[in-house]
Protein backbone atom coordinates (compact mmCIF):
# COMPACT_ATOMS: atom_id res chain seq x y z
CA UNK A 1 0.00 0.00 0.00
CA UNK A 2 1.45 3.36 -0.98
CA UNK A 3 1.65 6.34 1.33
CA UNK A 4 -0.32 9.54 0.89
CA UNK A 5 2.80 11.38 -0.31
CA UNK A 6 3.43 8.73 -2.98
CA UNK A 7 -0.18 8.93 -4.14
CA UNK A 8 0.04 12.75 -4.37
CA UNK A 9 3.27 12.48 -6.38
CA UNK A 10 1.66 9.92 -8.73
CA UNK A 11 -1.36 12.19 -9.28
CA UNK A 12 0.89 15.18 -9.98
CA UNK A 13 2.93 13.14 -12.50
CA UNK A 14 -0.26 11.91 -14.20
CA UNK A 15 -1.66 15.46 -14.42
CA UNK A 16 1.60 16.68 -15.96
CA UNK A 17 1.54 13.82 -18.47
CA UNK A 18 -2.05 14.64 -19.45
CA UNK A 19 -1.19 18.32 -19.99
CA UNK A 20 1.80 17.41 -22.17
CA UNK A 21 -0.03 14.70 -24.17
CA UNK A 22 -2.94 16.00 -26.32
CA UNK A 23 -4.53 12.53 -26.56
CA UNK A 24 -4.22 10.75 -23.22
CA UNK A 25 -4.68 7.01 -23.08
CA UNK A 26 -7.93 5.99 -21.41
CA UNK A 27 -7.54 3.39 -18.70
CA UNK A 28 -10.47 1.04 -18.20
CA UNK A 29 -9.72 0.43 -14.53
CA UNK A 30 -7.08 1.58 -12.09
CA UNK A 31 -6.17 0.71 -8.52
CA UNK A 32 -7.30 3.15 -5.87
CA UNK A 33 -3.86 4.74 -5.56
CA UNK A 34 -3.57 5.47 -9.33
CA UNK A 35 -5.55 8.29 -11.00
CA UNK A 36 -8.01 7.46 -13.77
CA UNK A 37 -7.72 9.58 -16.93
CA UNK A 38 -11.18 10.14 -18.35
CA UNK A 39 -11.96 10.09 -22.07
CA UNK A 40 -12.60 13.43 -23.70
CA UNK A 41 -16.16 14.10 -24.80
CA UNK A 42 -15.10 14.43 -28.44
CA UNK A 43 -14.12 10.73 -28.44
CA UNK A 44 -17.71 9.57 -27.89
CA UNK A 45 -21.15 10.30 -29.33
CA UNK A 46 -24.76 9.87 -28.25
CA UNK A 47 -26.62 7.59 -30.65
CA UNK A 48 -30.38 7.88 -31.21
CA UNK A 49 -32.12 4.83 -32.73
CA UNK A 50 -35.79 4.47 -33.69
CA UNK A 51 -35.63 0.72 -34.43
CA UNK A 52 -37.66 -0.65 -31.46
CA UNK A 53 -35.33 -3.47 -30.41
CA UNK A 54 -32.14 -1.56 -31.19
CA UNK A 55 -29.11 -2.89 -33.04
CA UNK A 56 -25.80 -4.65 -32.50
CA UNK A 57 -23.16 -2.77 -34.49
CA UNK A 58 -20.09 -4.65 -35.73
CA UNK A 59 -17.44 -3.19 -38.01
CA UNK A 60 -15.58 -5.25 -40.62
CA UNK A 61 -12.45 -4.95 -42.74
CA UNK A 62 -12.10 -6.65 -46.13
CA UNK A 63 -9.07 -8.88 -46.53
CA UNK A 64 -7.77 -11.37 -49.10
CA UNK A 65 -8.64 -15.02 -48.61
CA UNK A 66 -9.32 -18.25 -50.46
CA UNK A 67 -12.33 -20.51 -50.86
CA UNK A 68 -12.42 -24.10 -52.13
CA UNK A 69 -13.95 -24.73 -55.55
CA UNK A 70 -15.74 -27.78 -56.90
CA UNK A 71 -13.29 -30.25 -58.40
CA UNK A 72 -10.39 -29.26 -56.15
CA UNK A 73 -8.22 -26.25 -55.66
CA UNK A 74 -9.22 -22.81 -54.47
CA UNK A 75 -9.78 -19.30 -55.75
CA UNK A 76 -8.93 -15.92 -54.23
CA UNK A 77 -11.80 -13.94 -52.71
CA UNK A 78 -12.34 -10.93 -50.46
CA UNK A 79 -13.44 -11.86 -46.93
CA UNK A 80 -14.94 -9.66 -44.23
CA UNK A 81 -13.05 -9.85 -40.94
CA UNK A 82 -14.68 -8.38 -37.80
CA UNK A 83 -12.70 -5.56 -36.20
CA UNK A 84 -13.31 -3.98 -32.83
CA UNK A 85 -15.97 -4.91 -30.32
CA UNK A 86 -19.69 -5.18 -30.89
CA UNK A 87 -21.66 -2.13 -29.76
CA UNK A 88 -25.20 -2.52 -28.41
CA UNK A 89 -27.47 0.35 -29.46
CA UNK A 90 -30.70 0.86 -27.49
CA UNK A 91 -34.02 1.11 -29.27
CA UNK A 92 -37.28 2.61 -28.06
CA UNK A 93 -38.88 -0.64 -26.80
CA UNK A 94 -38.85 -1.53 -23.12
CA UNK A 95 -39.59 -4.78 -21.34
CA UNK A 96 -43.01 -4.85 -19.68
CA UNK A 97 -42.72 -3.75 -16.06
CA UNK A 98 -39.26 -2.24 -16.49
CA UNK A 99 -38.29 1.11 -15.05
CA UNK A 100 -39.37 3.78 -17.60
CA UNK A 101 -36.41 5.95 -16.60
CA UNK A 102 -33.91 3.15 -17.23
CA UNK A 103 -33.74 4.07 -20.92
CA UNK A 104 -34.36 7.56 -22.22
CA UNK A 105 -36.77 7.76 -25.17
CA UNK A 106 -37.49 11.05 -26.99
CA UNK A 107 -39.55 11.32 -30.17
CA UNK A 108 -39.59 7.53 -30.46
CA UNK A 109 -35.77 7.31 -30.40
CA UNK A 110 -33.91 5.29 -27.79
CA UNK A 111 -30.61 6.79 -26.65
CA UNK A 112 -27.23 5.13 -26.14
CA UNK A 113 -24.54 7.24 -24.51
CA UNK A 114 -20.73 7.16 -24.75
CA UNK A 115 -20.51 5.24 -28.02
CA UNK A 116 -16.97 5.38 -29.50
CA UNK A 117 -17.10 8.04 -32.21
CA UNK A 118 -14.62 6.44 -34.62
CA UNK A 119 -16.38 3.06 -34.52
CA UNK A 120 -19.83 4.56 -35.11
CA UNK A 121 -18.65 6.82 -37.95
CA UNK A 122 -17.01 3.82 -39.68
CA UNK A 123 -20.24 1.80 -39.31
CA UNK A 124 -22.22 4.75 -40.71
CA UNK A 125 -19.91 5.05 -43.75
CA UNK A 126 -19.99 1.30 -44.44
CA UNK A 127 -23.80 1.16 -44.15
CA UNK A 128 -24.71 4.47 -45.80
CA UNK A 129 -27.06 2.72 -48.27
CA UNK A 130 -29.27 1.17 -45.56
CA UNK A 131 -32.80 2.59 -45.50
CA UNK A 132 -32.61 3.20 -41.75
CA UNK A 133 -29.51 5.37 -42.24
CA UNK A 134 -30.90 7.27 -45.24
CA UNK A 135 -34.25 7.83 -43.46
CA UNK A 136 -32.55 9.12 -40.27
CA UNK A 137 -33.82 6.26 -38.08
CA UNK A 138 -30.36 6.14 -36.53
CA UNK A 139 -28.04 9.10 -36.06
CA UNK A 140 -25.53 10.49 -33.56
CA UNK A 141 -24.24 13.76 -32.15
CA UNK A 142 -21.36 14.64 -29.86
CA UNK A 143 -23.74 16.83 -27.85
CA UNK A 144 -26.60 15.16 -25.94
CA UNK A 145 -28.68 18.35 -26.34
CA UNK A 146 -28.30 18.27 -30.14
CA UNK A 147 -29.23 14.57 -30.22
CA UNK A 148 -32.38 15.11 -28.13
CA UNK A 149 -33.36 18.17 -30.19
CA UNK A 150 -33.01 16.31 -33.49
CA UNK A 151 -34.95 13.33 -32.10
CA UNK A 152 -37.79 15.67 -31.14
CA UNK A 153 -37.72 17.18 -34.65
CA UNK A 154 -37.89 13.70 -36.22
CA UNK A 155 -40.83 12.57 -34.07
CA UNK A 156 -43.08 12.15 -37.10
CA UNK A 157 -40.66 9.80 -38.91
CA UNK A 158 -42.07 6.26 -39.14
CA UNK A 159 -40.19 2.98 -39.14
CA UNK A 160 -43.12 0.74 -40.11
CA UNK A 161 -42.49 -1.23 -36.91
CA UNK A 162 -44.82 0.80 -34.68
CA UNK A 163 -47.84 -0.95 -33.08
CA UNK A 164 -50.76 -1.15 -35.52
CA UNK A 165 -53.42 1.48 -34.77
CA UNK A 166 -56.73 -0.33 -35.37
CA UNK A 167 -59.00 2.26 -33.74
CA UNK A 168 -58.31 5.79 -35.02
CA UNK A 169 -60.14 6.85 -38.18
CA UNK A 170 -60.22 9.98 -40.31
CA UNK A 171 -63.39 11.93 -41.06
CA UNK A 172 -63.87 10.01 -44.35
CA UNK A 173 -63.92 6.68 -42.48
CA UNK A 174 -60.44 5.51 -43.54
CA UNK A 175 -57.92 4.46 -40.92
CA UNK A 176 -55.28 6.90 -39.71
CA UNK A 177 -52.65 4.16 -39.87
CA UNK A 178 -51.80 3.70 -43.58
CA UNK A 179 -50.94 0.02 -42.97
CA UNK A 180 -54.55 -0.87 -42.12
CA UNK A 181 -56.51 -2.58 -44.95
CA UNK A 182 -59.36 -0.51 -46.34
CA UNK A 183 -62.16 -3.12 -46.25
CA UNK A 184 -62.02 -4.39 -42.68
CA UNK A 185 -65.24 -5.14 -40.83
CA UNK A 186 -65.47 -5.55 -37.10
CA UNK A 187 -66.51 -9.10 -36.10
CA UNK A 188 -69.95 -9.29 -34.52
CA UNK A 189 -70.82 -12.66 -32.95
CA UNK A 190 -74.58 -12.15 -33.49
CA UNK A 191 -74.26 -11.18 -37.15
CA UNK A 192 -74.61 -14.20 -39.48
CA UNK A 193 -73.52 -12.22 -42.52
CA UNK A 194 -69.88 -12.16 -41.40
CA UNK A 195 -67.58 -14.99 -40.39
CA UNK A 196 -64.68 -14.88 -37.95
CA UNK A 197 -62.44 -13.28 -40.61
CA UNK A 198 -64.78 -10.28 -40.81
CA UNK A 199 -65.59 -10.96 -44.48
CA UNK A 200 -69.24 -11.00 -45.61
Amino acid sequence: MSTAAERRAARAAAAKAVNNNPDPVVEAAAPEDRPVVKARSRDTVTVACKIPNGLILQNYEMEDGFEPVFGGGSRPIKMARPVGEQIKINGSARAIGSDPDAKRVIGGYGFTYNVPKDAFEKWLRDNSELEMVKNKLIFAHESIDHATGQAADFKSFRTGLEPLNTESKKSDGSYVDPRMPKNVKRFKPDDDSTDIRGVA
